[in-house]
């Protein structure tokens, strides 16, 4: 699968350090989880690659027709930091194609990532600045039988991915290990392994190994799991559509707490 991994906490820089800790937590649980640096490493097809690479990335809009569904708009946001500080600001939710772009402006601070969208739950990657280049979000539906079913989308590329996980065993919460089958958004198979931890409290580690290895960052929501993935100042969200709402958690890898978020479409 094409992800990548994040490492931006909107009013908080001191999560950074917050790092080092997940990478040590990840090598004595994984034989070698590499993070991807800007940008980030692709699934087997190797498309990320071709995005990464290109100075241009496609975001223009191509002219796909809304529906009712569509998210696209401008939404005027208020949210908390883990450490309780609030904010104030708006977003911009922009169609492309399969996925969205999603354009923060948090009072001097920009943002800037890719989300998509699985029932009335969305998930996004993001970054600091007007460029989200190396962030990818994913989203999975968790069913009866403890499966997932994902979705996922990198900055820069108009079409998603898709991603099925089924439990090697038992799991906990989620916990456990998964063997993957998805499908790249060029439309190339790949097959692979995921291992998902609890990072504490609401936040989960994920491993992928799918011929290269990747590590994100992620929360749950109800009947949802949603990461960020690829390079290190990403950070990850994820929102309950509610009509011209979003609620969302959102927070860093590394974070133990999360802090919130509301946009309400202006």
């Amino acid at each position: 699968m094409k992800h990548q991994n994040s490492n931006v906490d909107r009013k908080s820089a001191t999560q950074i350090l917050a790092i080092a800790i997940l990478a040590v937590i990840f090598a004595l649980t994984m034989t070698a989880c590499s993070t991807a640096t800007k940008p980030a490493e692709t699934k087997p097809s190797e498309t990320n690659k071709a995005s990464a690479n290109n100075s241009s990335p496609n975001l223009a809009s191509t002219g796909s027709s809304s529906t009712s569904n569509d998210l696209a708009g401008t939404y005027a946001v208020g949210g908390a930091g883990a450490d309780g500080k609030t904010y104030q600001g708006e977003v911009v939710v922009t169609k492309r194609d399969a996925v969205y772009q999603m354009s923060w402006k948090l009072g001097a601070e920009n943002y800037d990532g890719v989300a998509v969208q699985s029932g009335n739950t969305l998930a996004a990657a993001y970054t600091t600045g007007t460029d989200g280049r190396g962030c990818g979000a994913v989203v999975y539906k968790i069913n009866a039988d403890n499966s997932l079913d994902g979705k996922w989308g990198e900055w820069g590329v108009n079409s998603s991915g898709t991603e099925k996980a089924v439990p090697t065993g038992e799991l906990s919460d989620s916990v456990g290990t998964f063997n993957v089958s998805g499908t790249n958004a060029d439309g190339s198979a790949y097959k692979g392994k995921l291992t998902i931890a609890k990072g504490g409290n609401d936040v989960y580690q994920f491993a992928w190994e799918t011929g290269s290895k990747f590590i994100g960052t992620g929360v749950k929501m109800g009947d949802y799991l949603a990461a960020g993935s690829g390079a290190k100042q990403c950070g990850f969200v994820i929102y309950e559509v509610k009509g011209d709402t979003l609620e969302g958690k959102w927070g860093v890898p590394g974070s133990t707490t999360l802090g919130t978020e509301k946009a309400t479409k202006k």
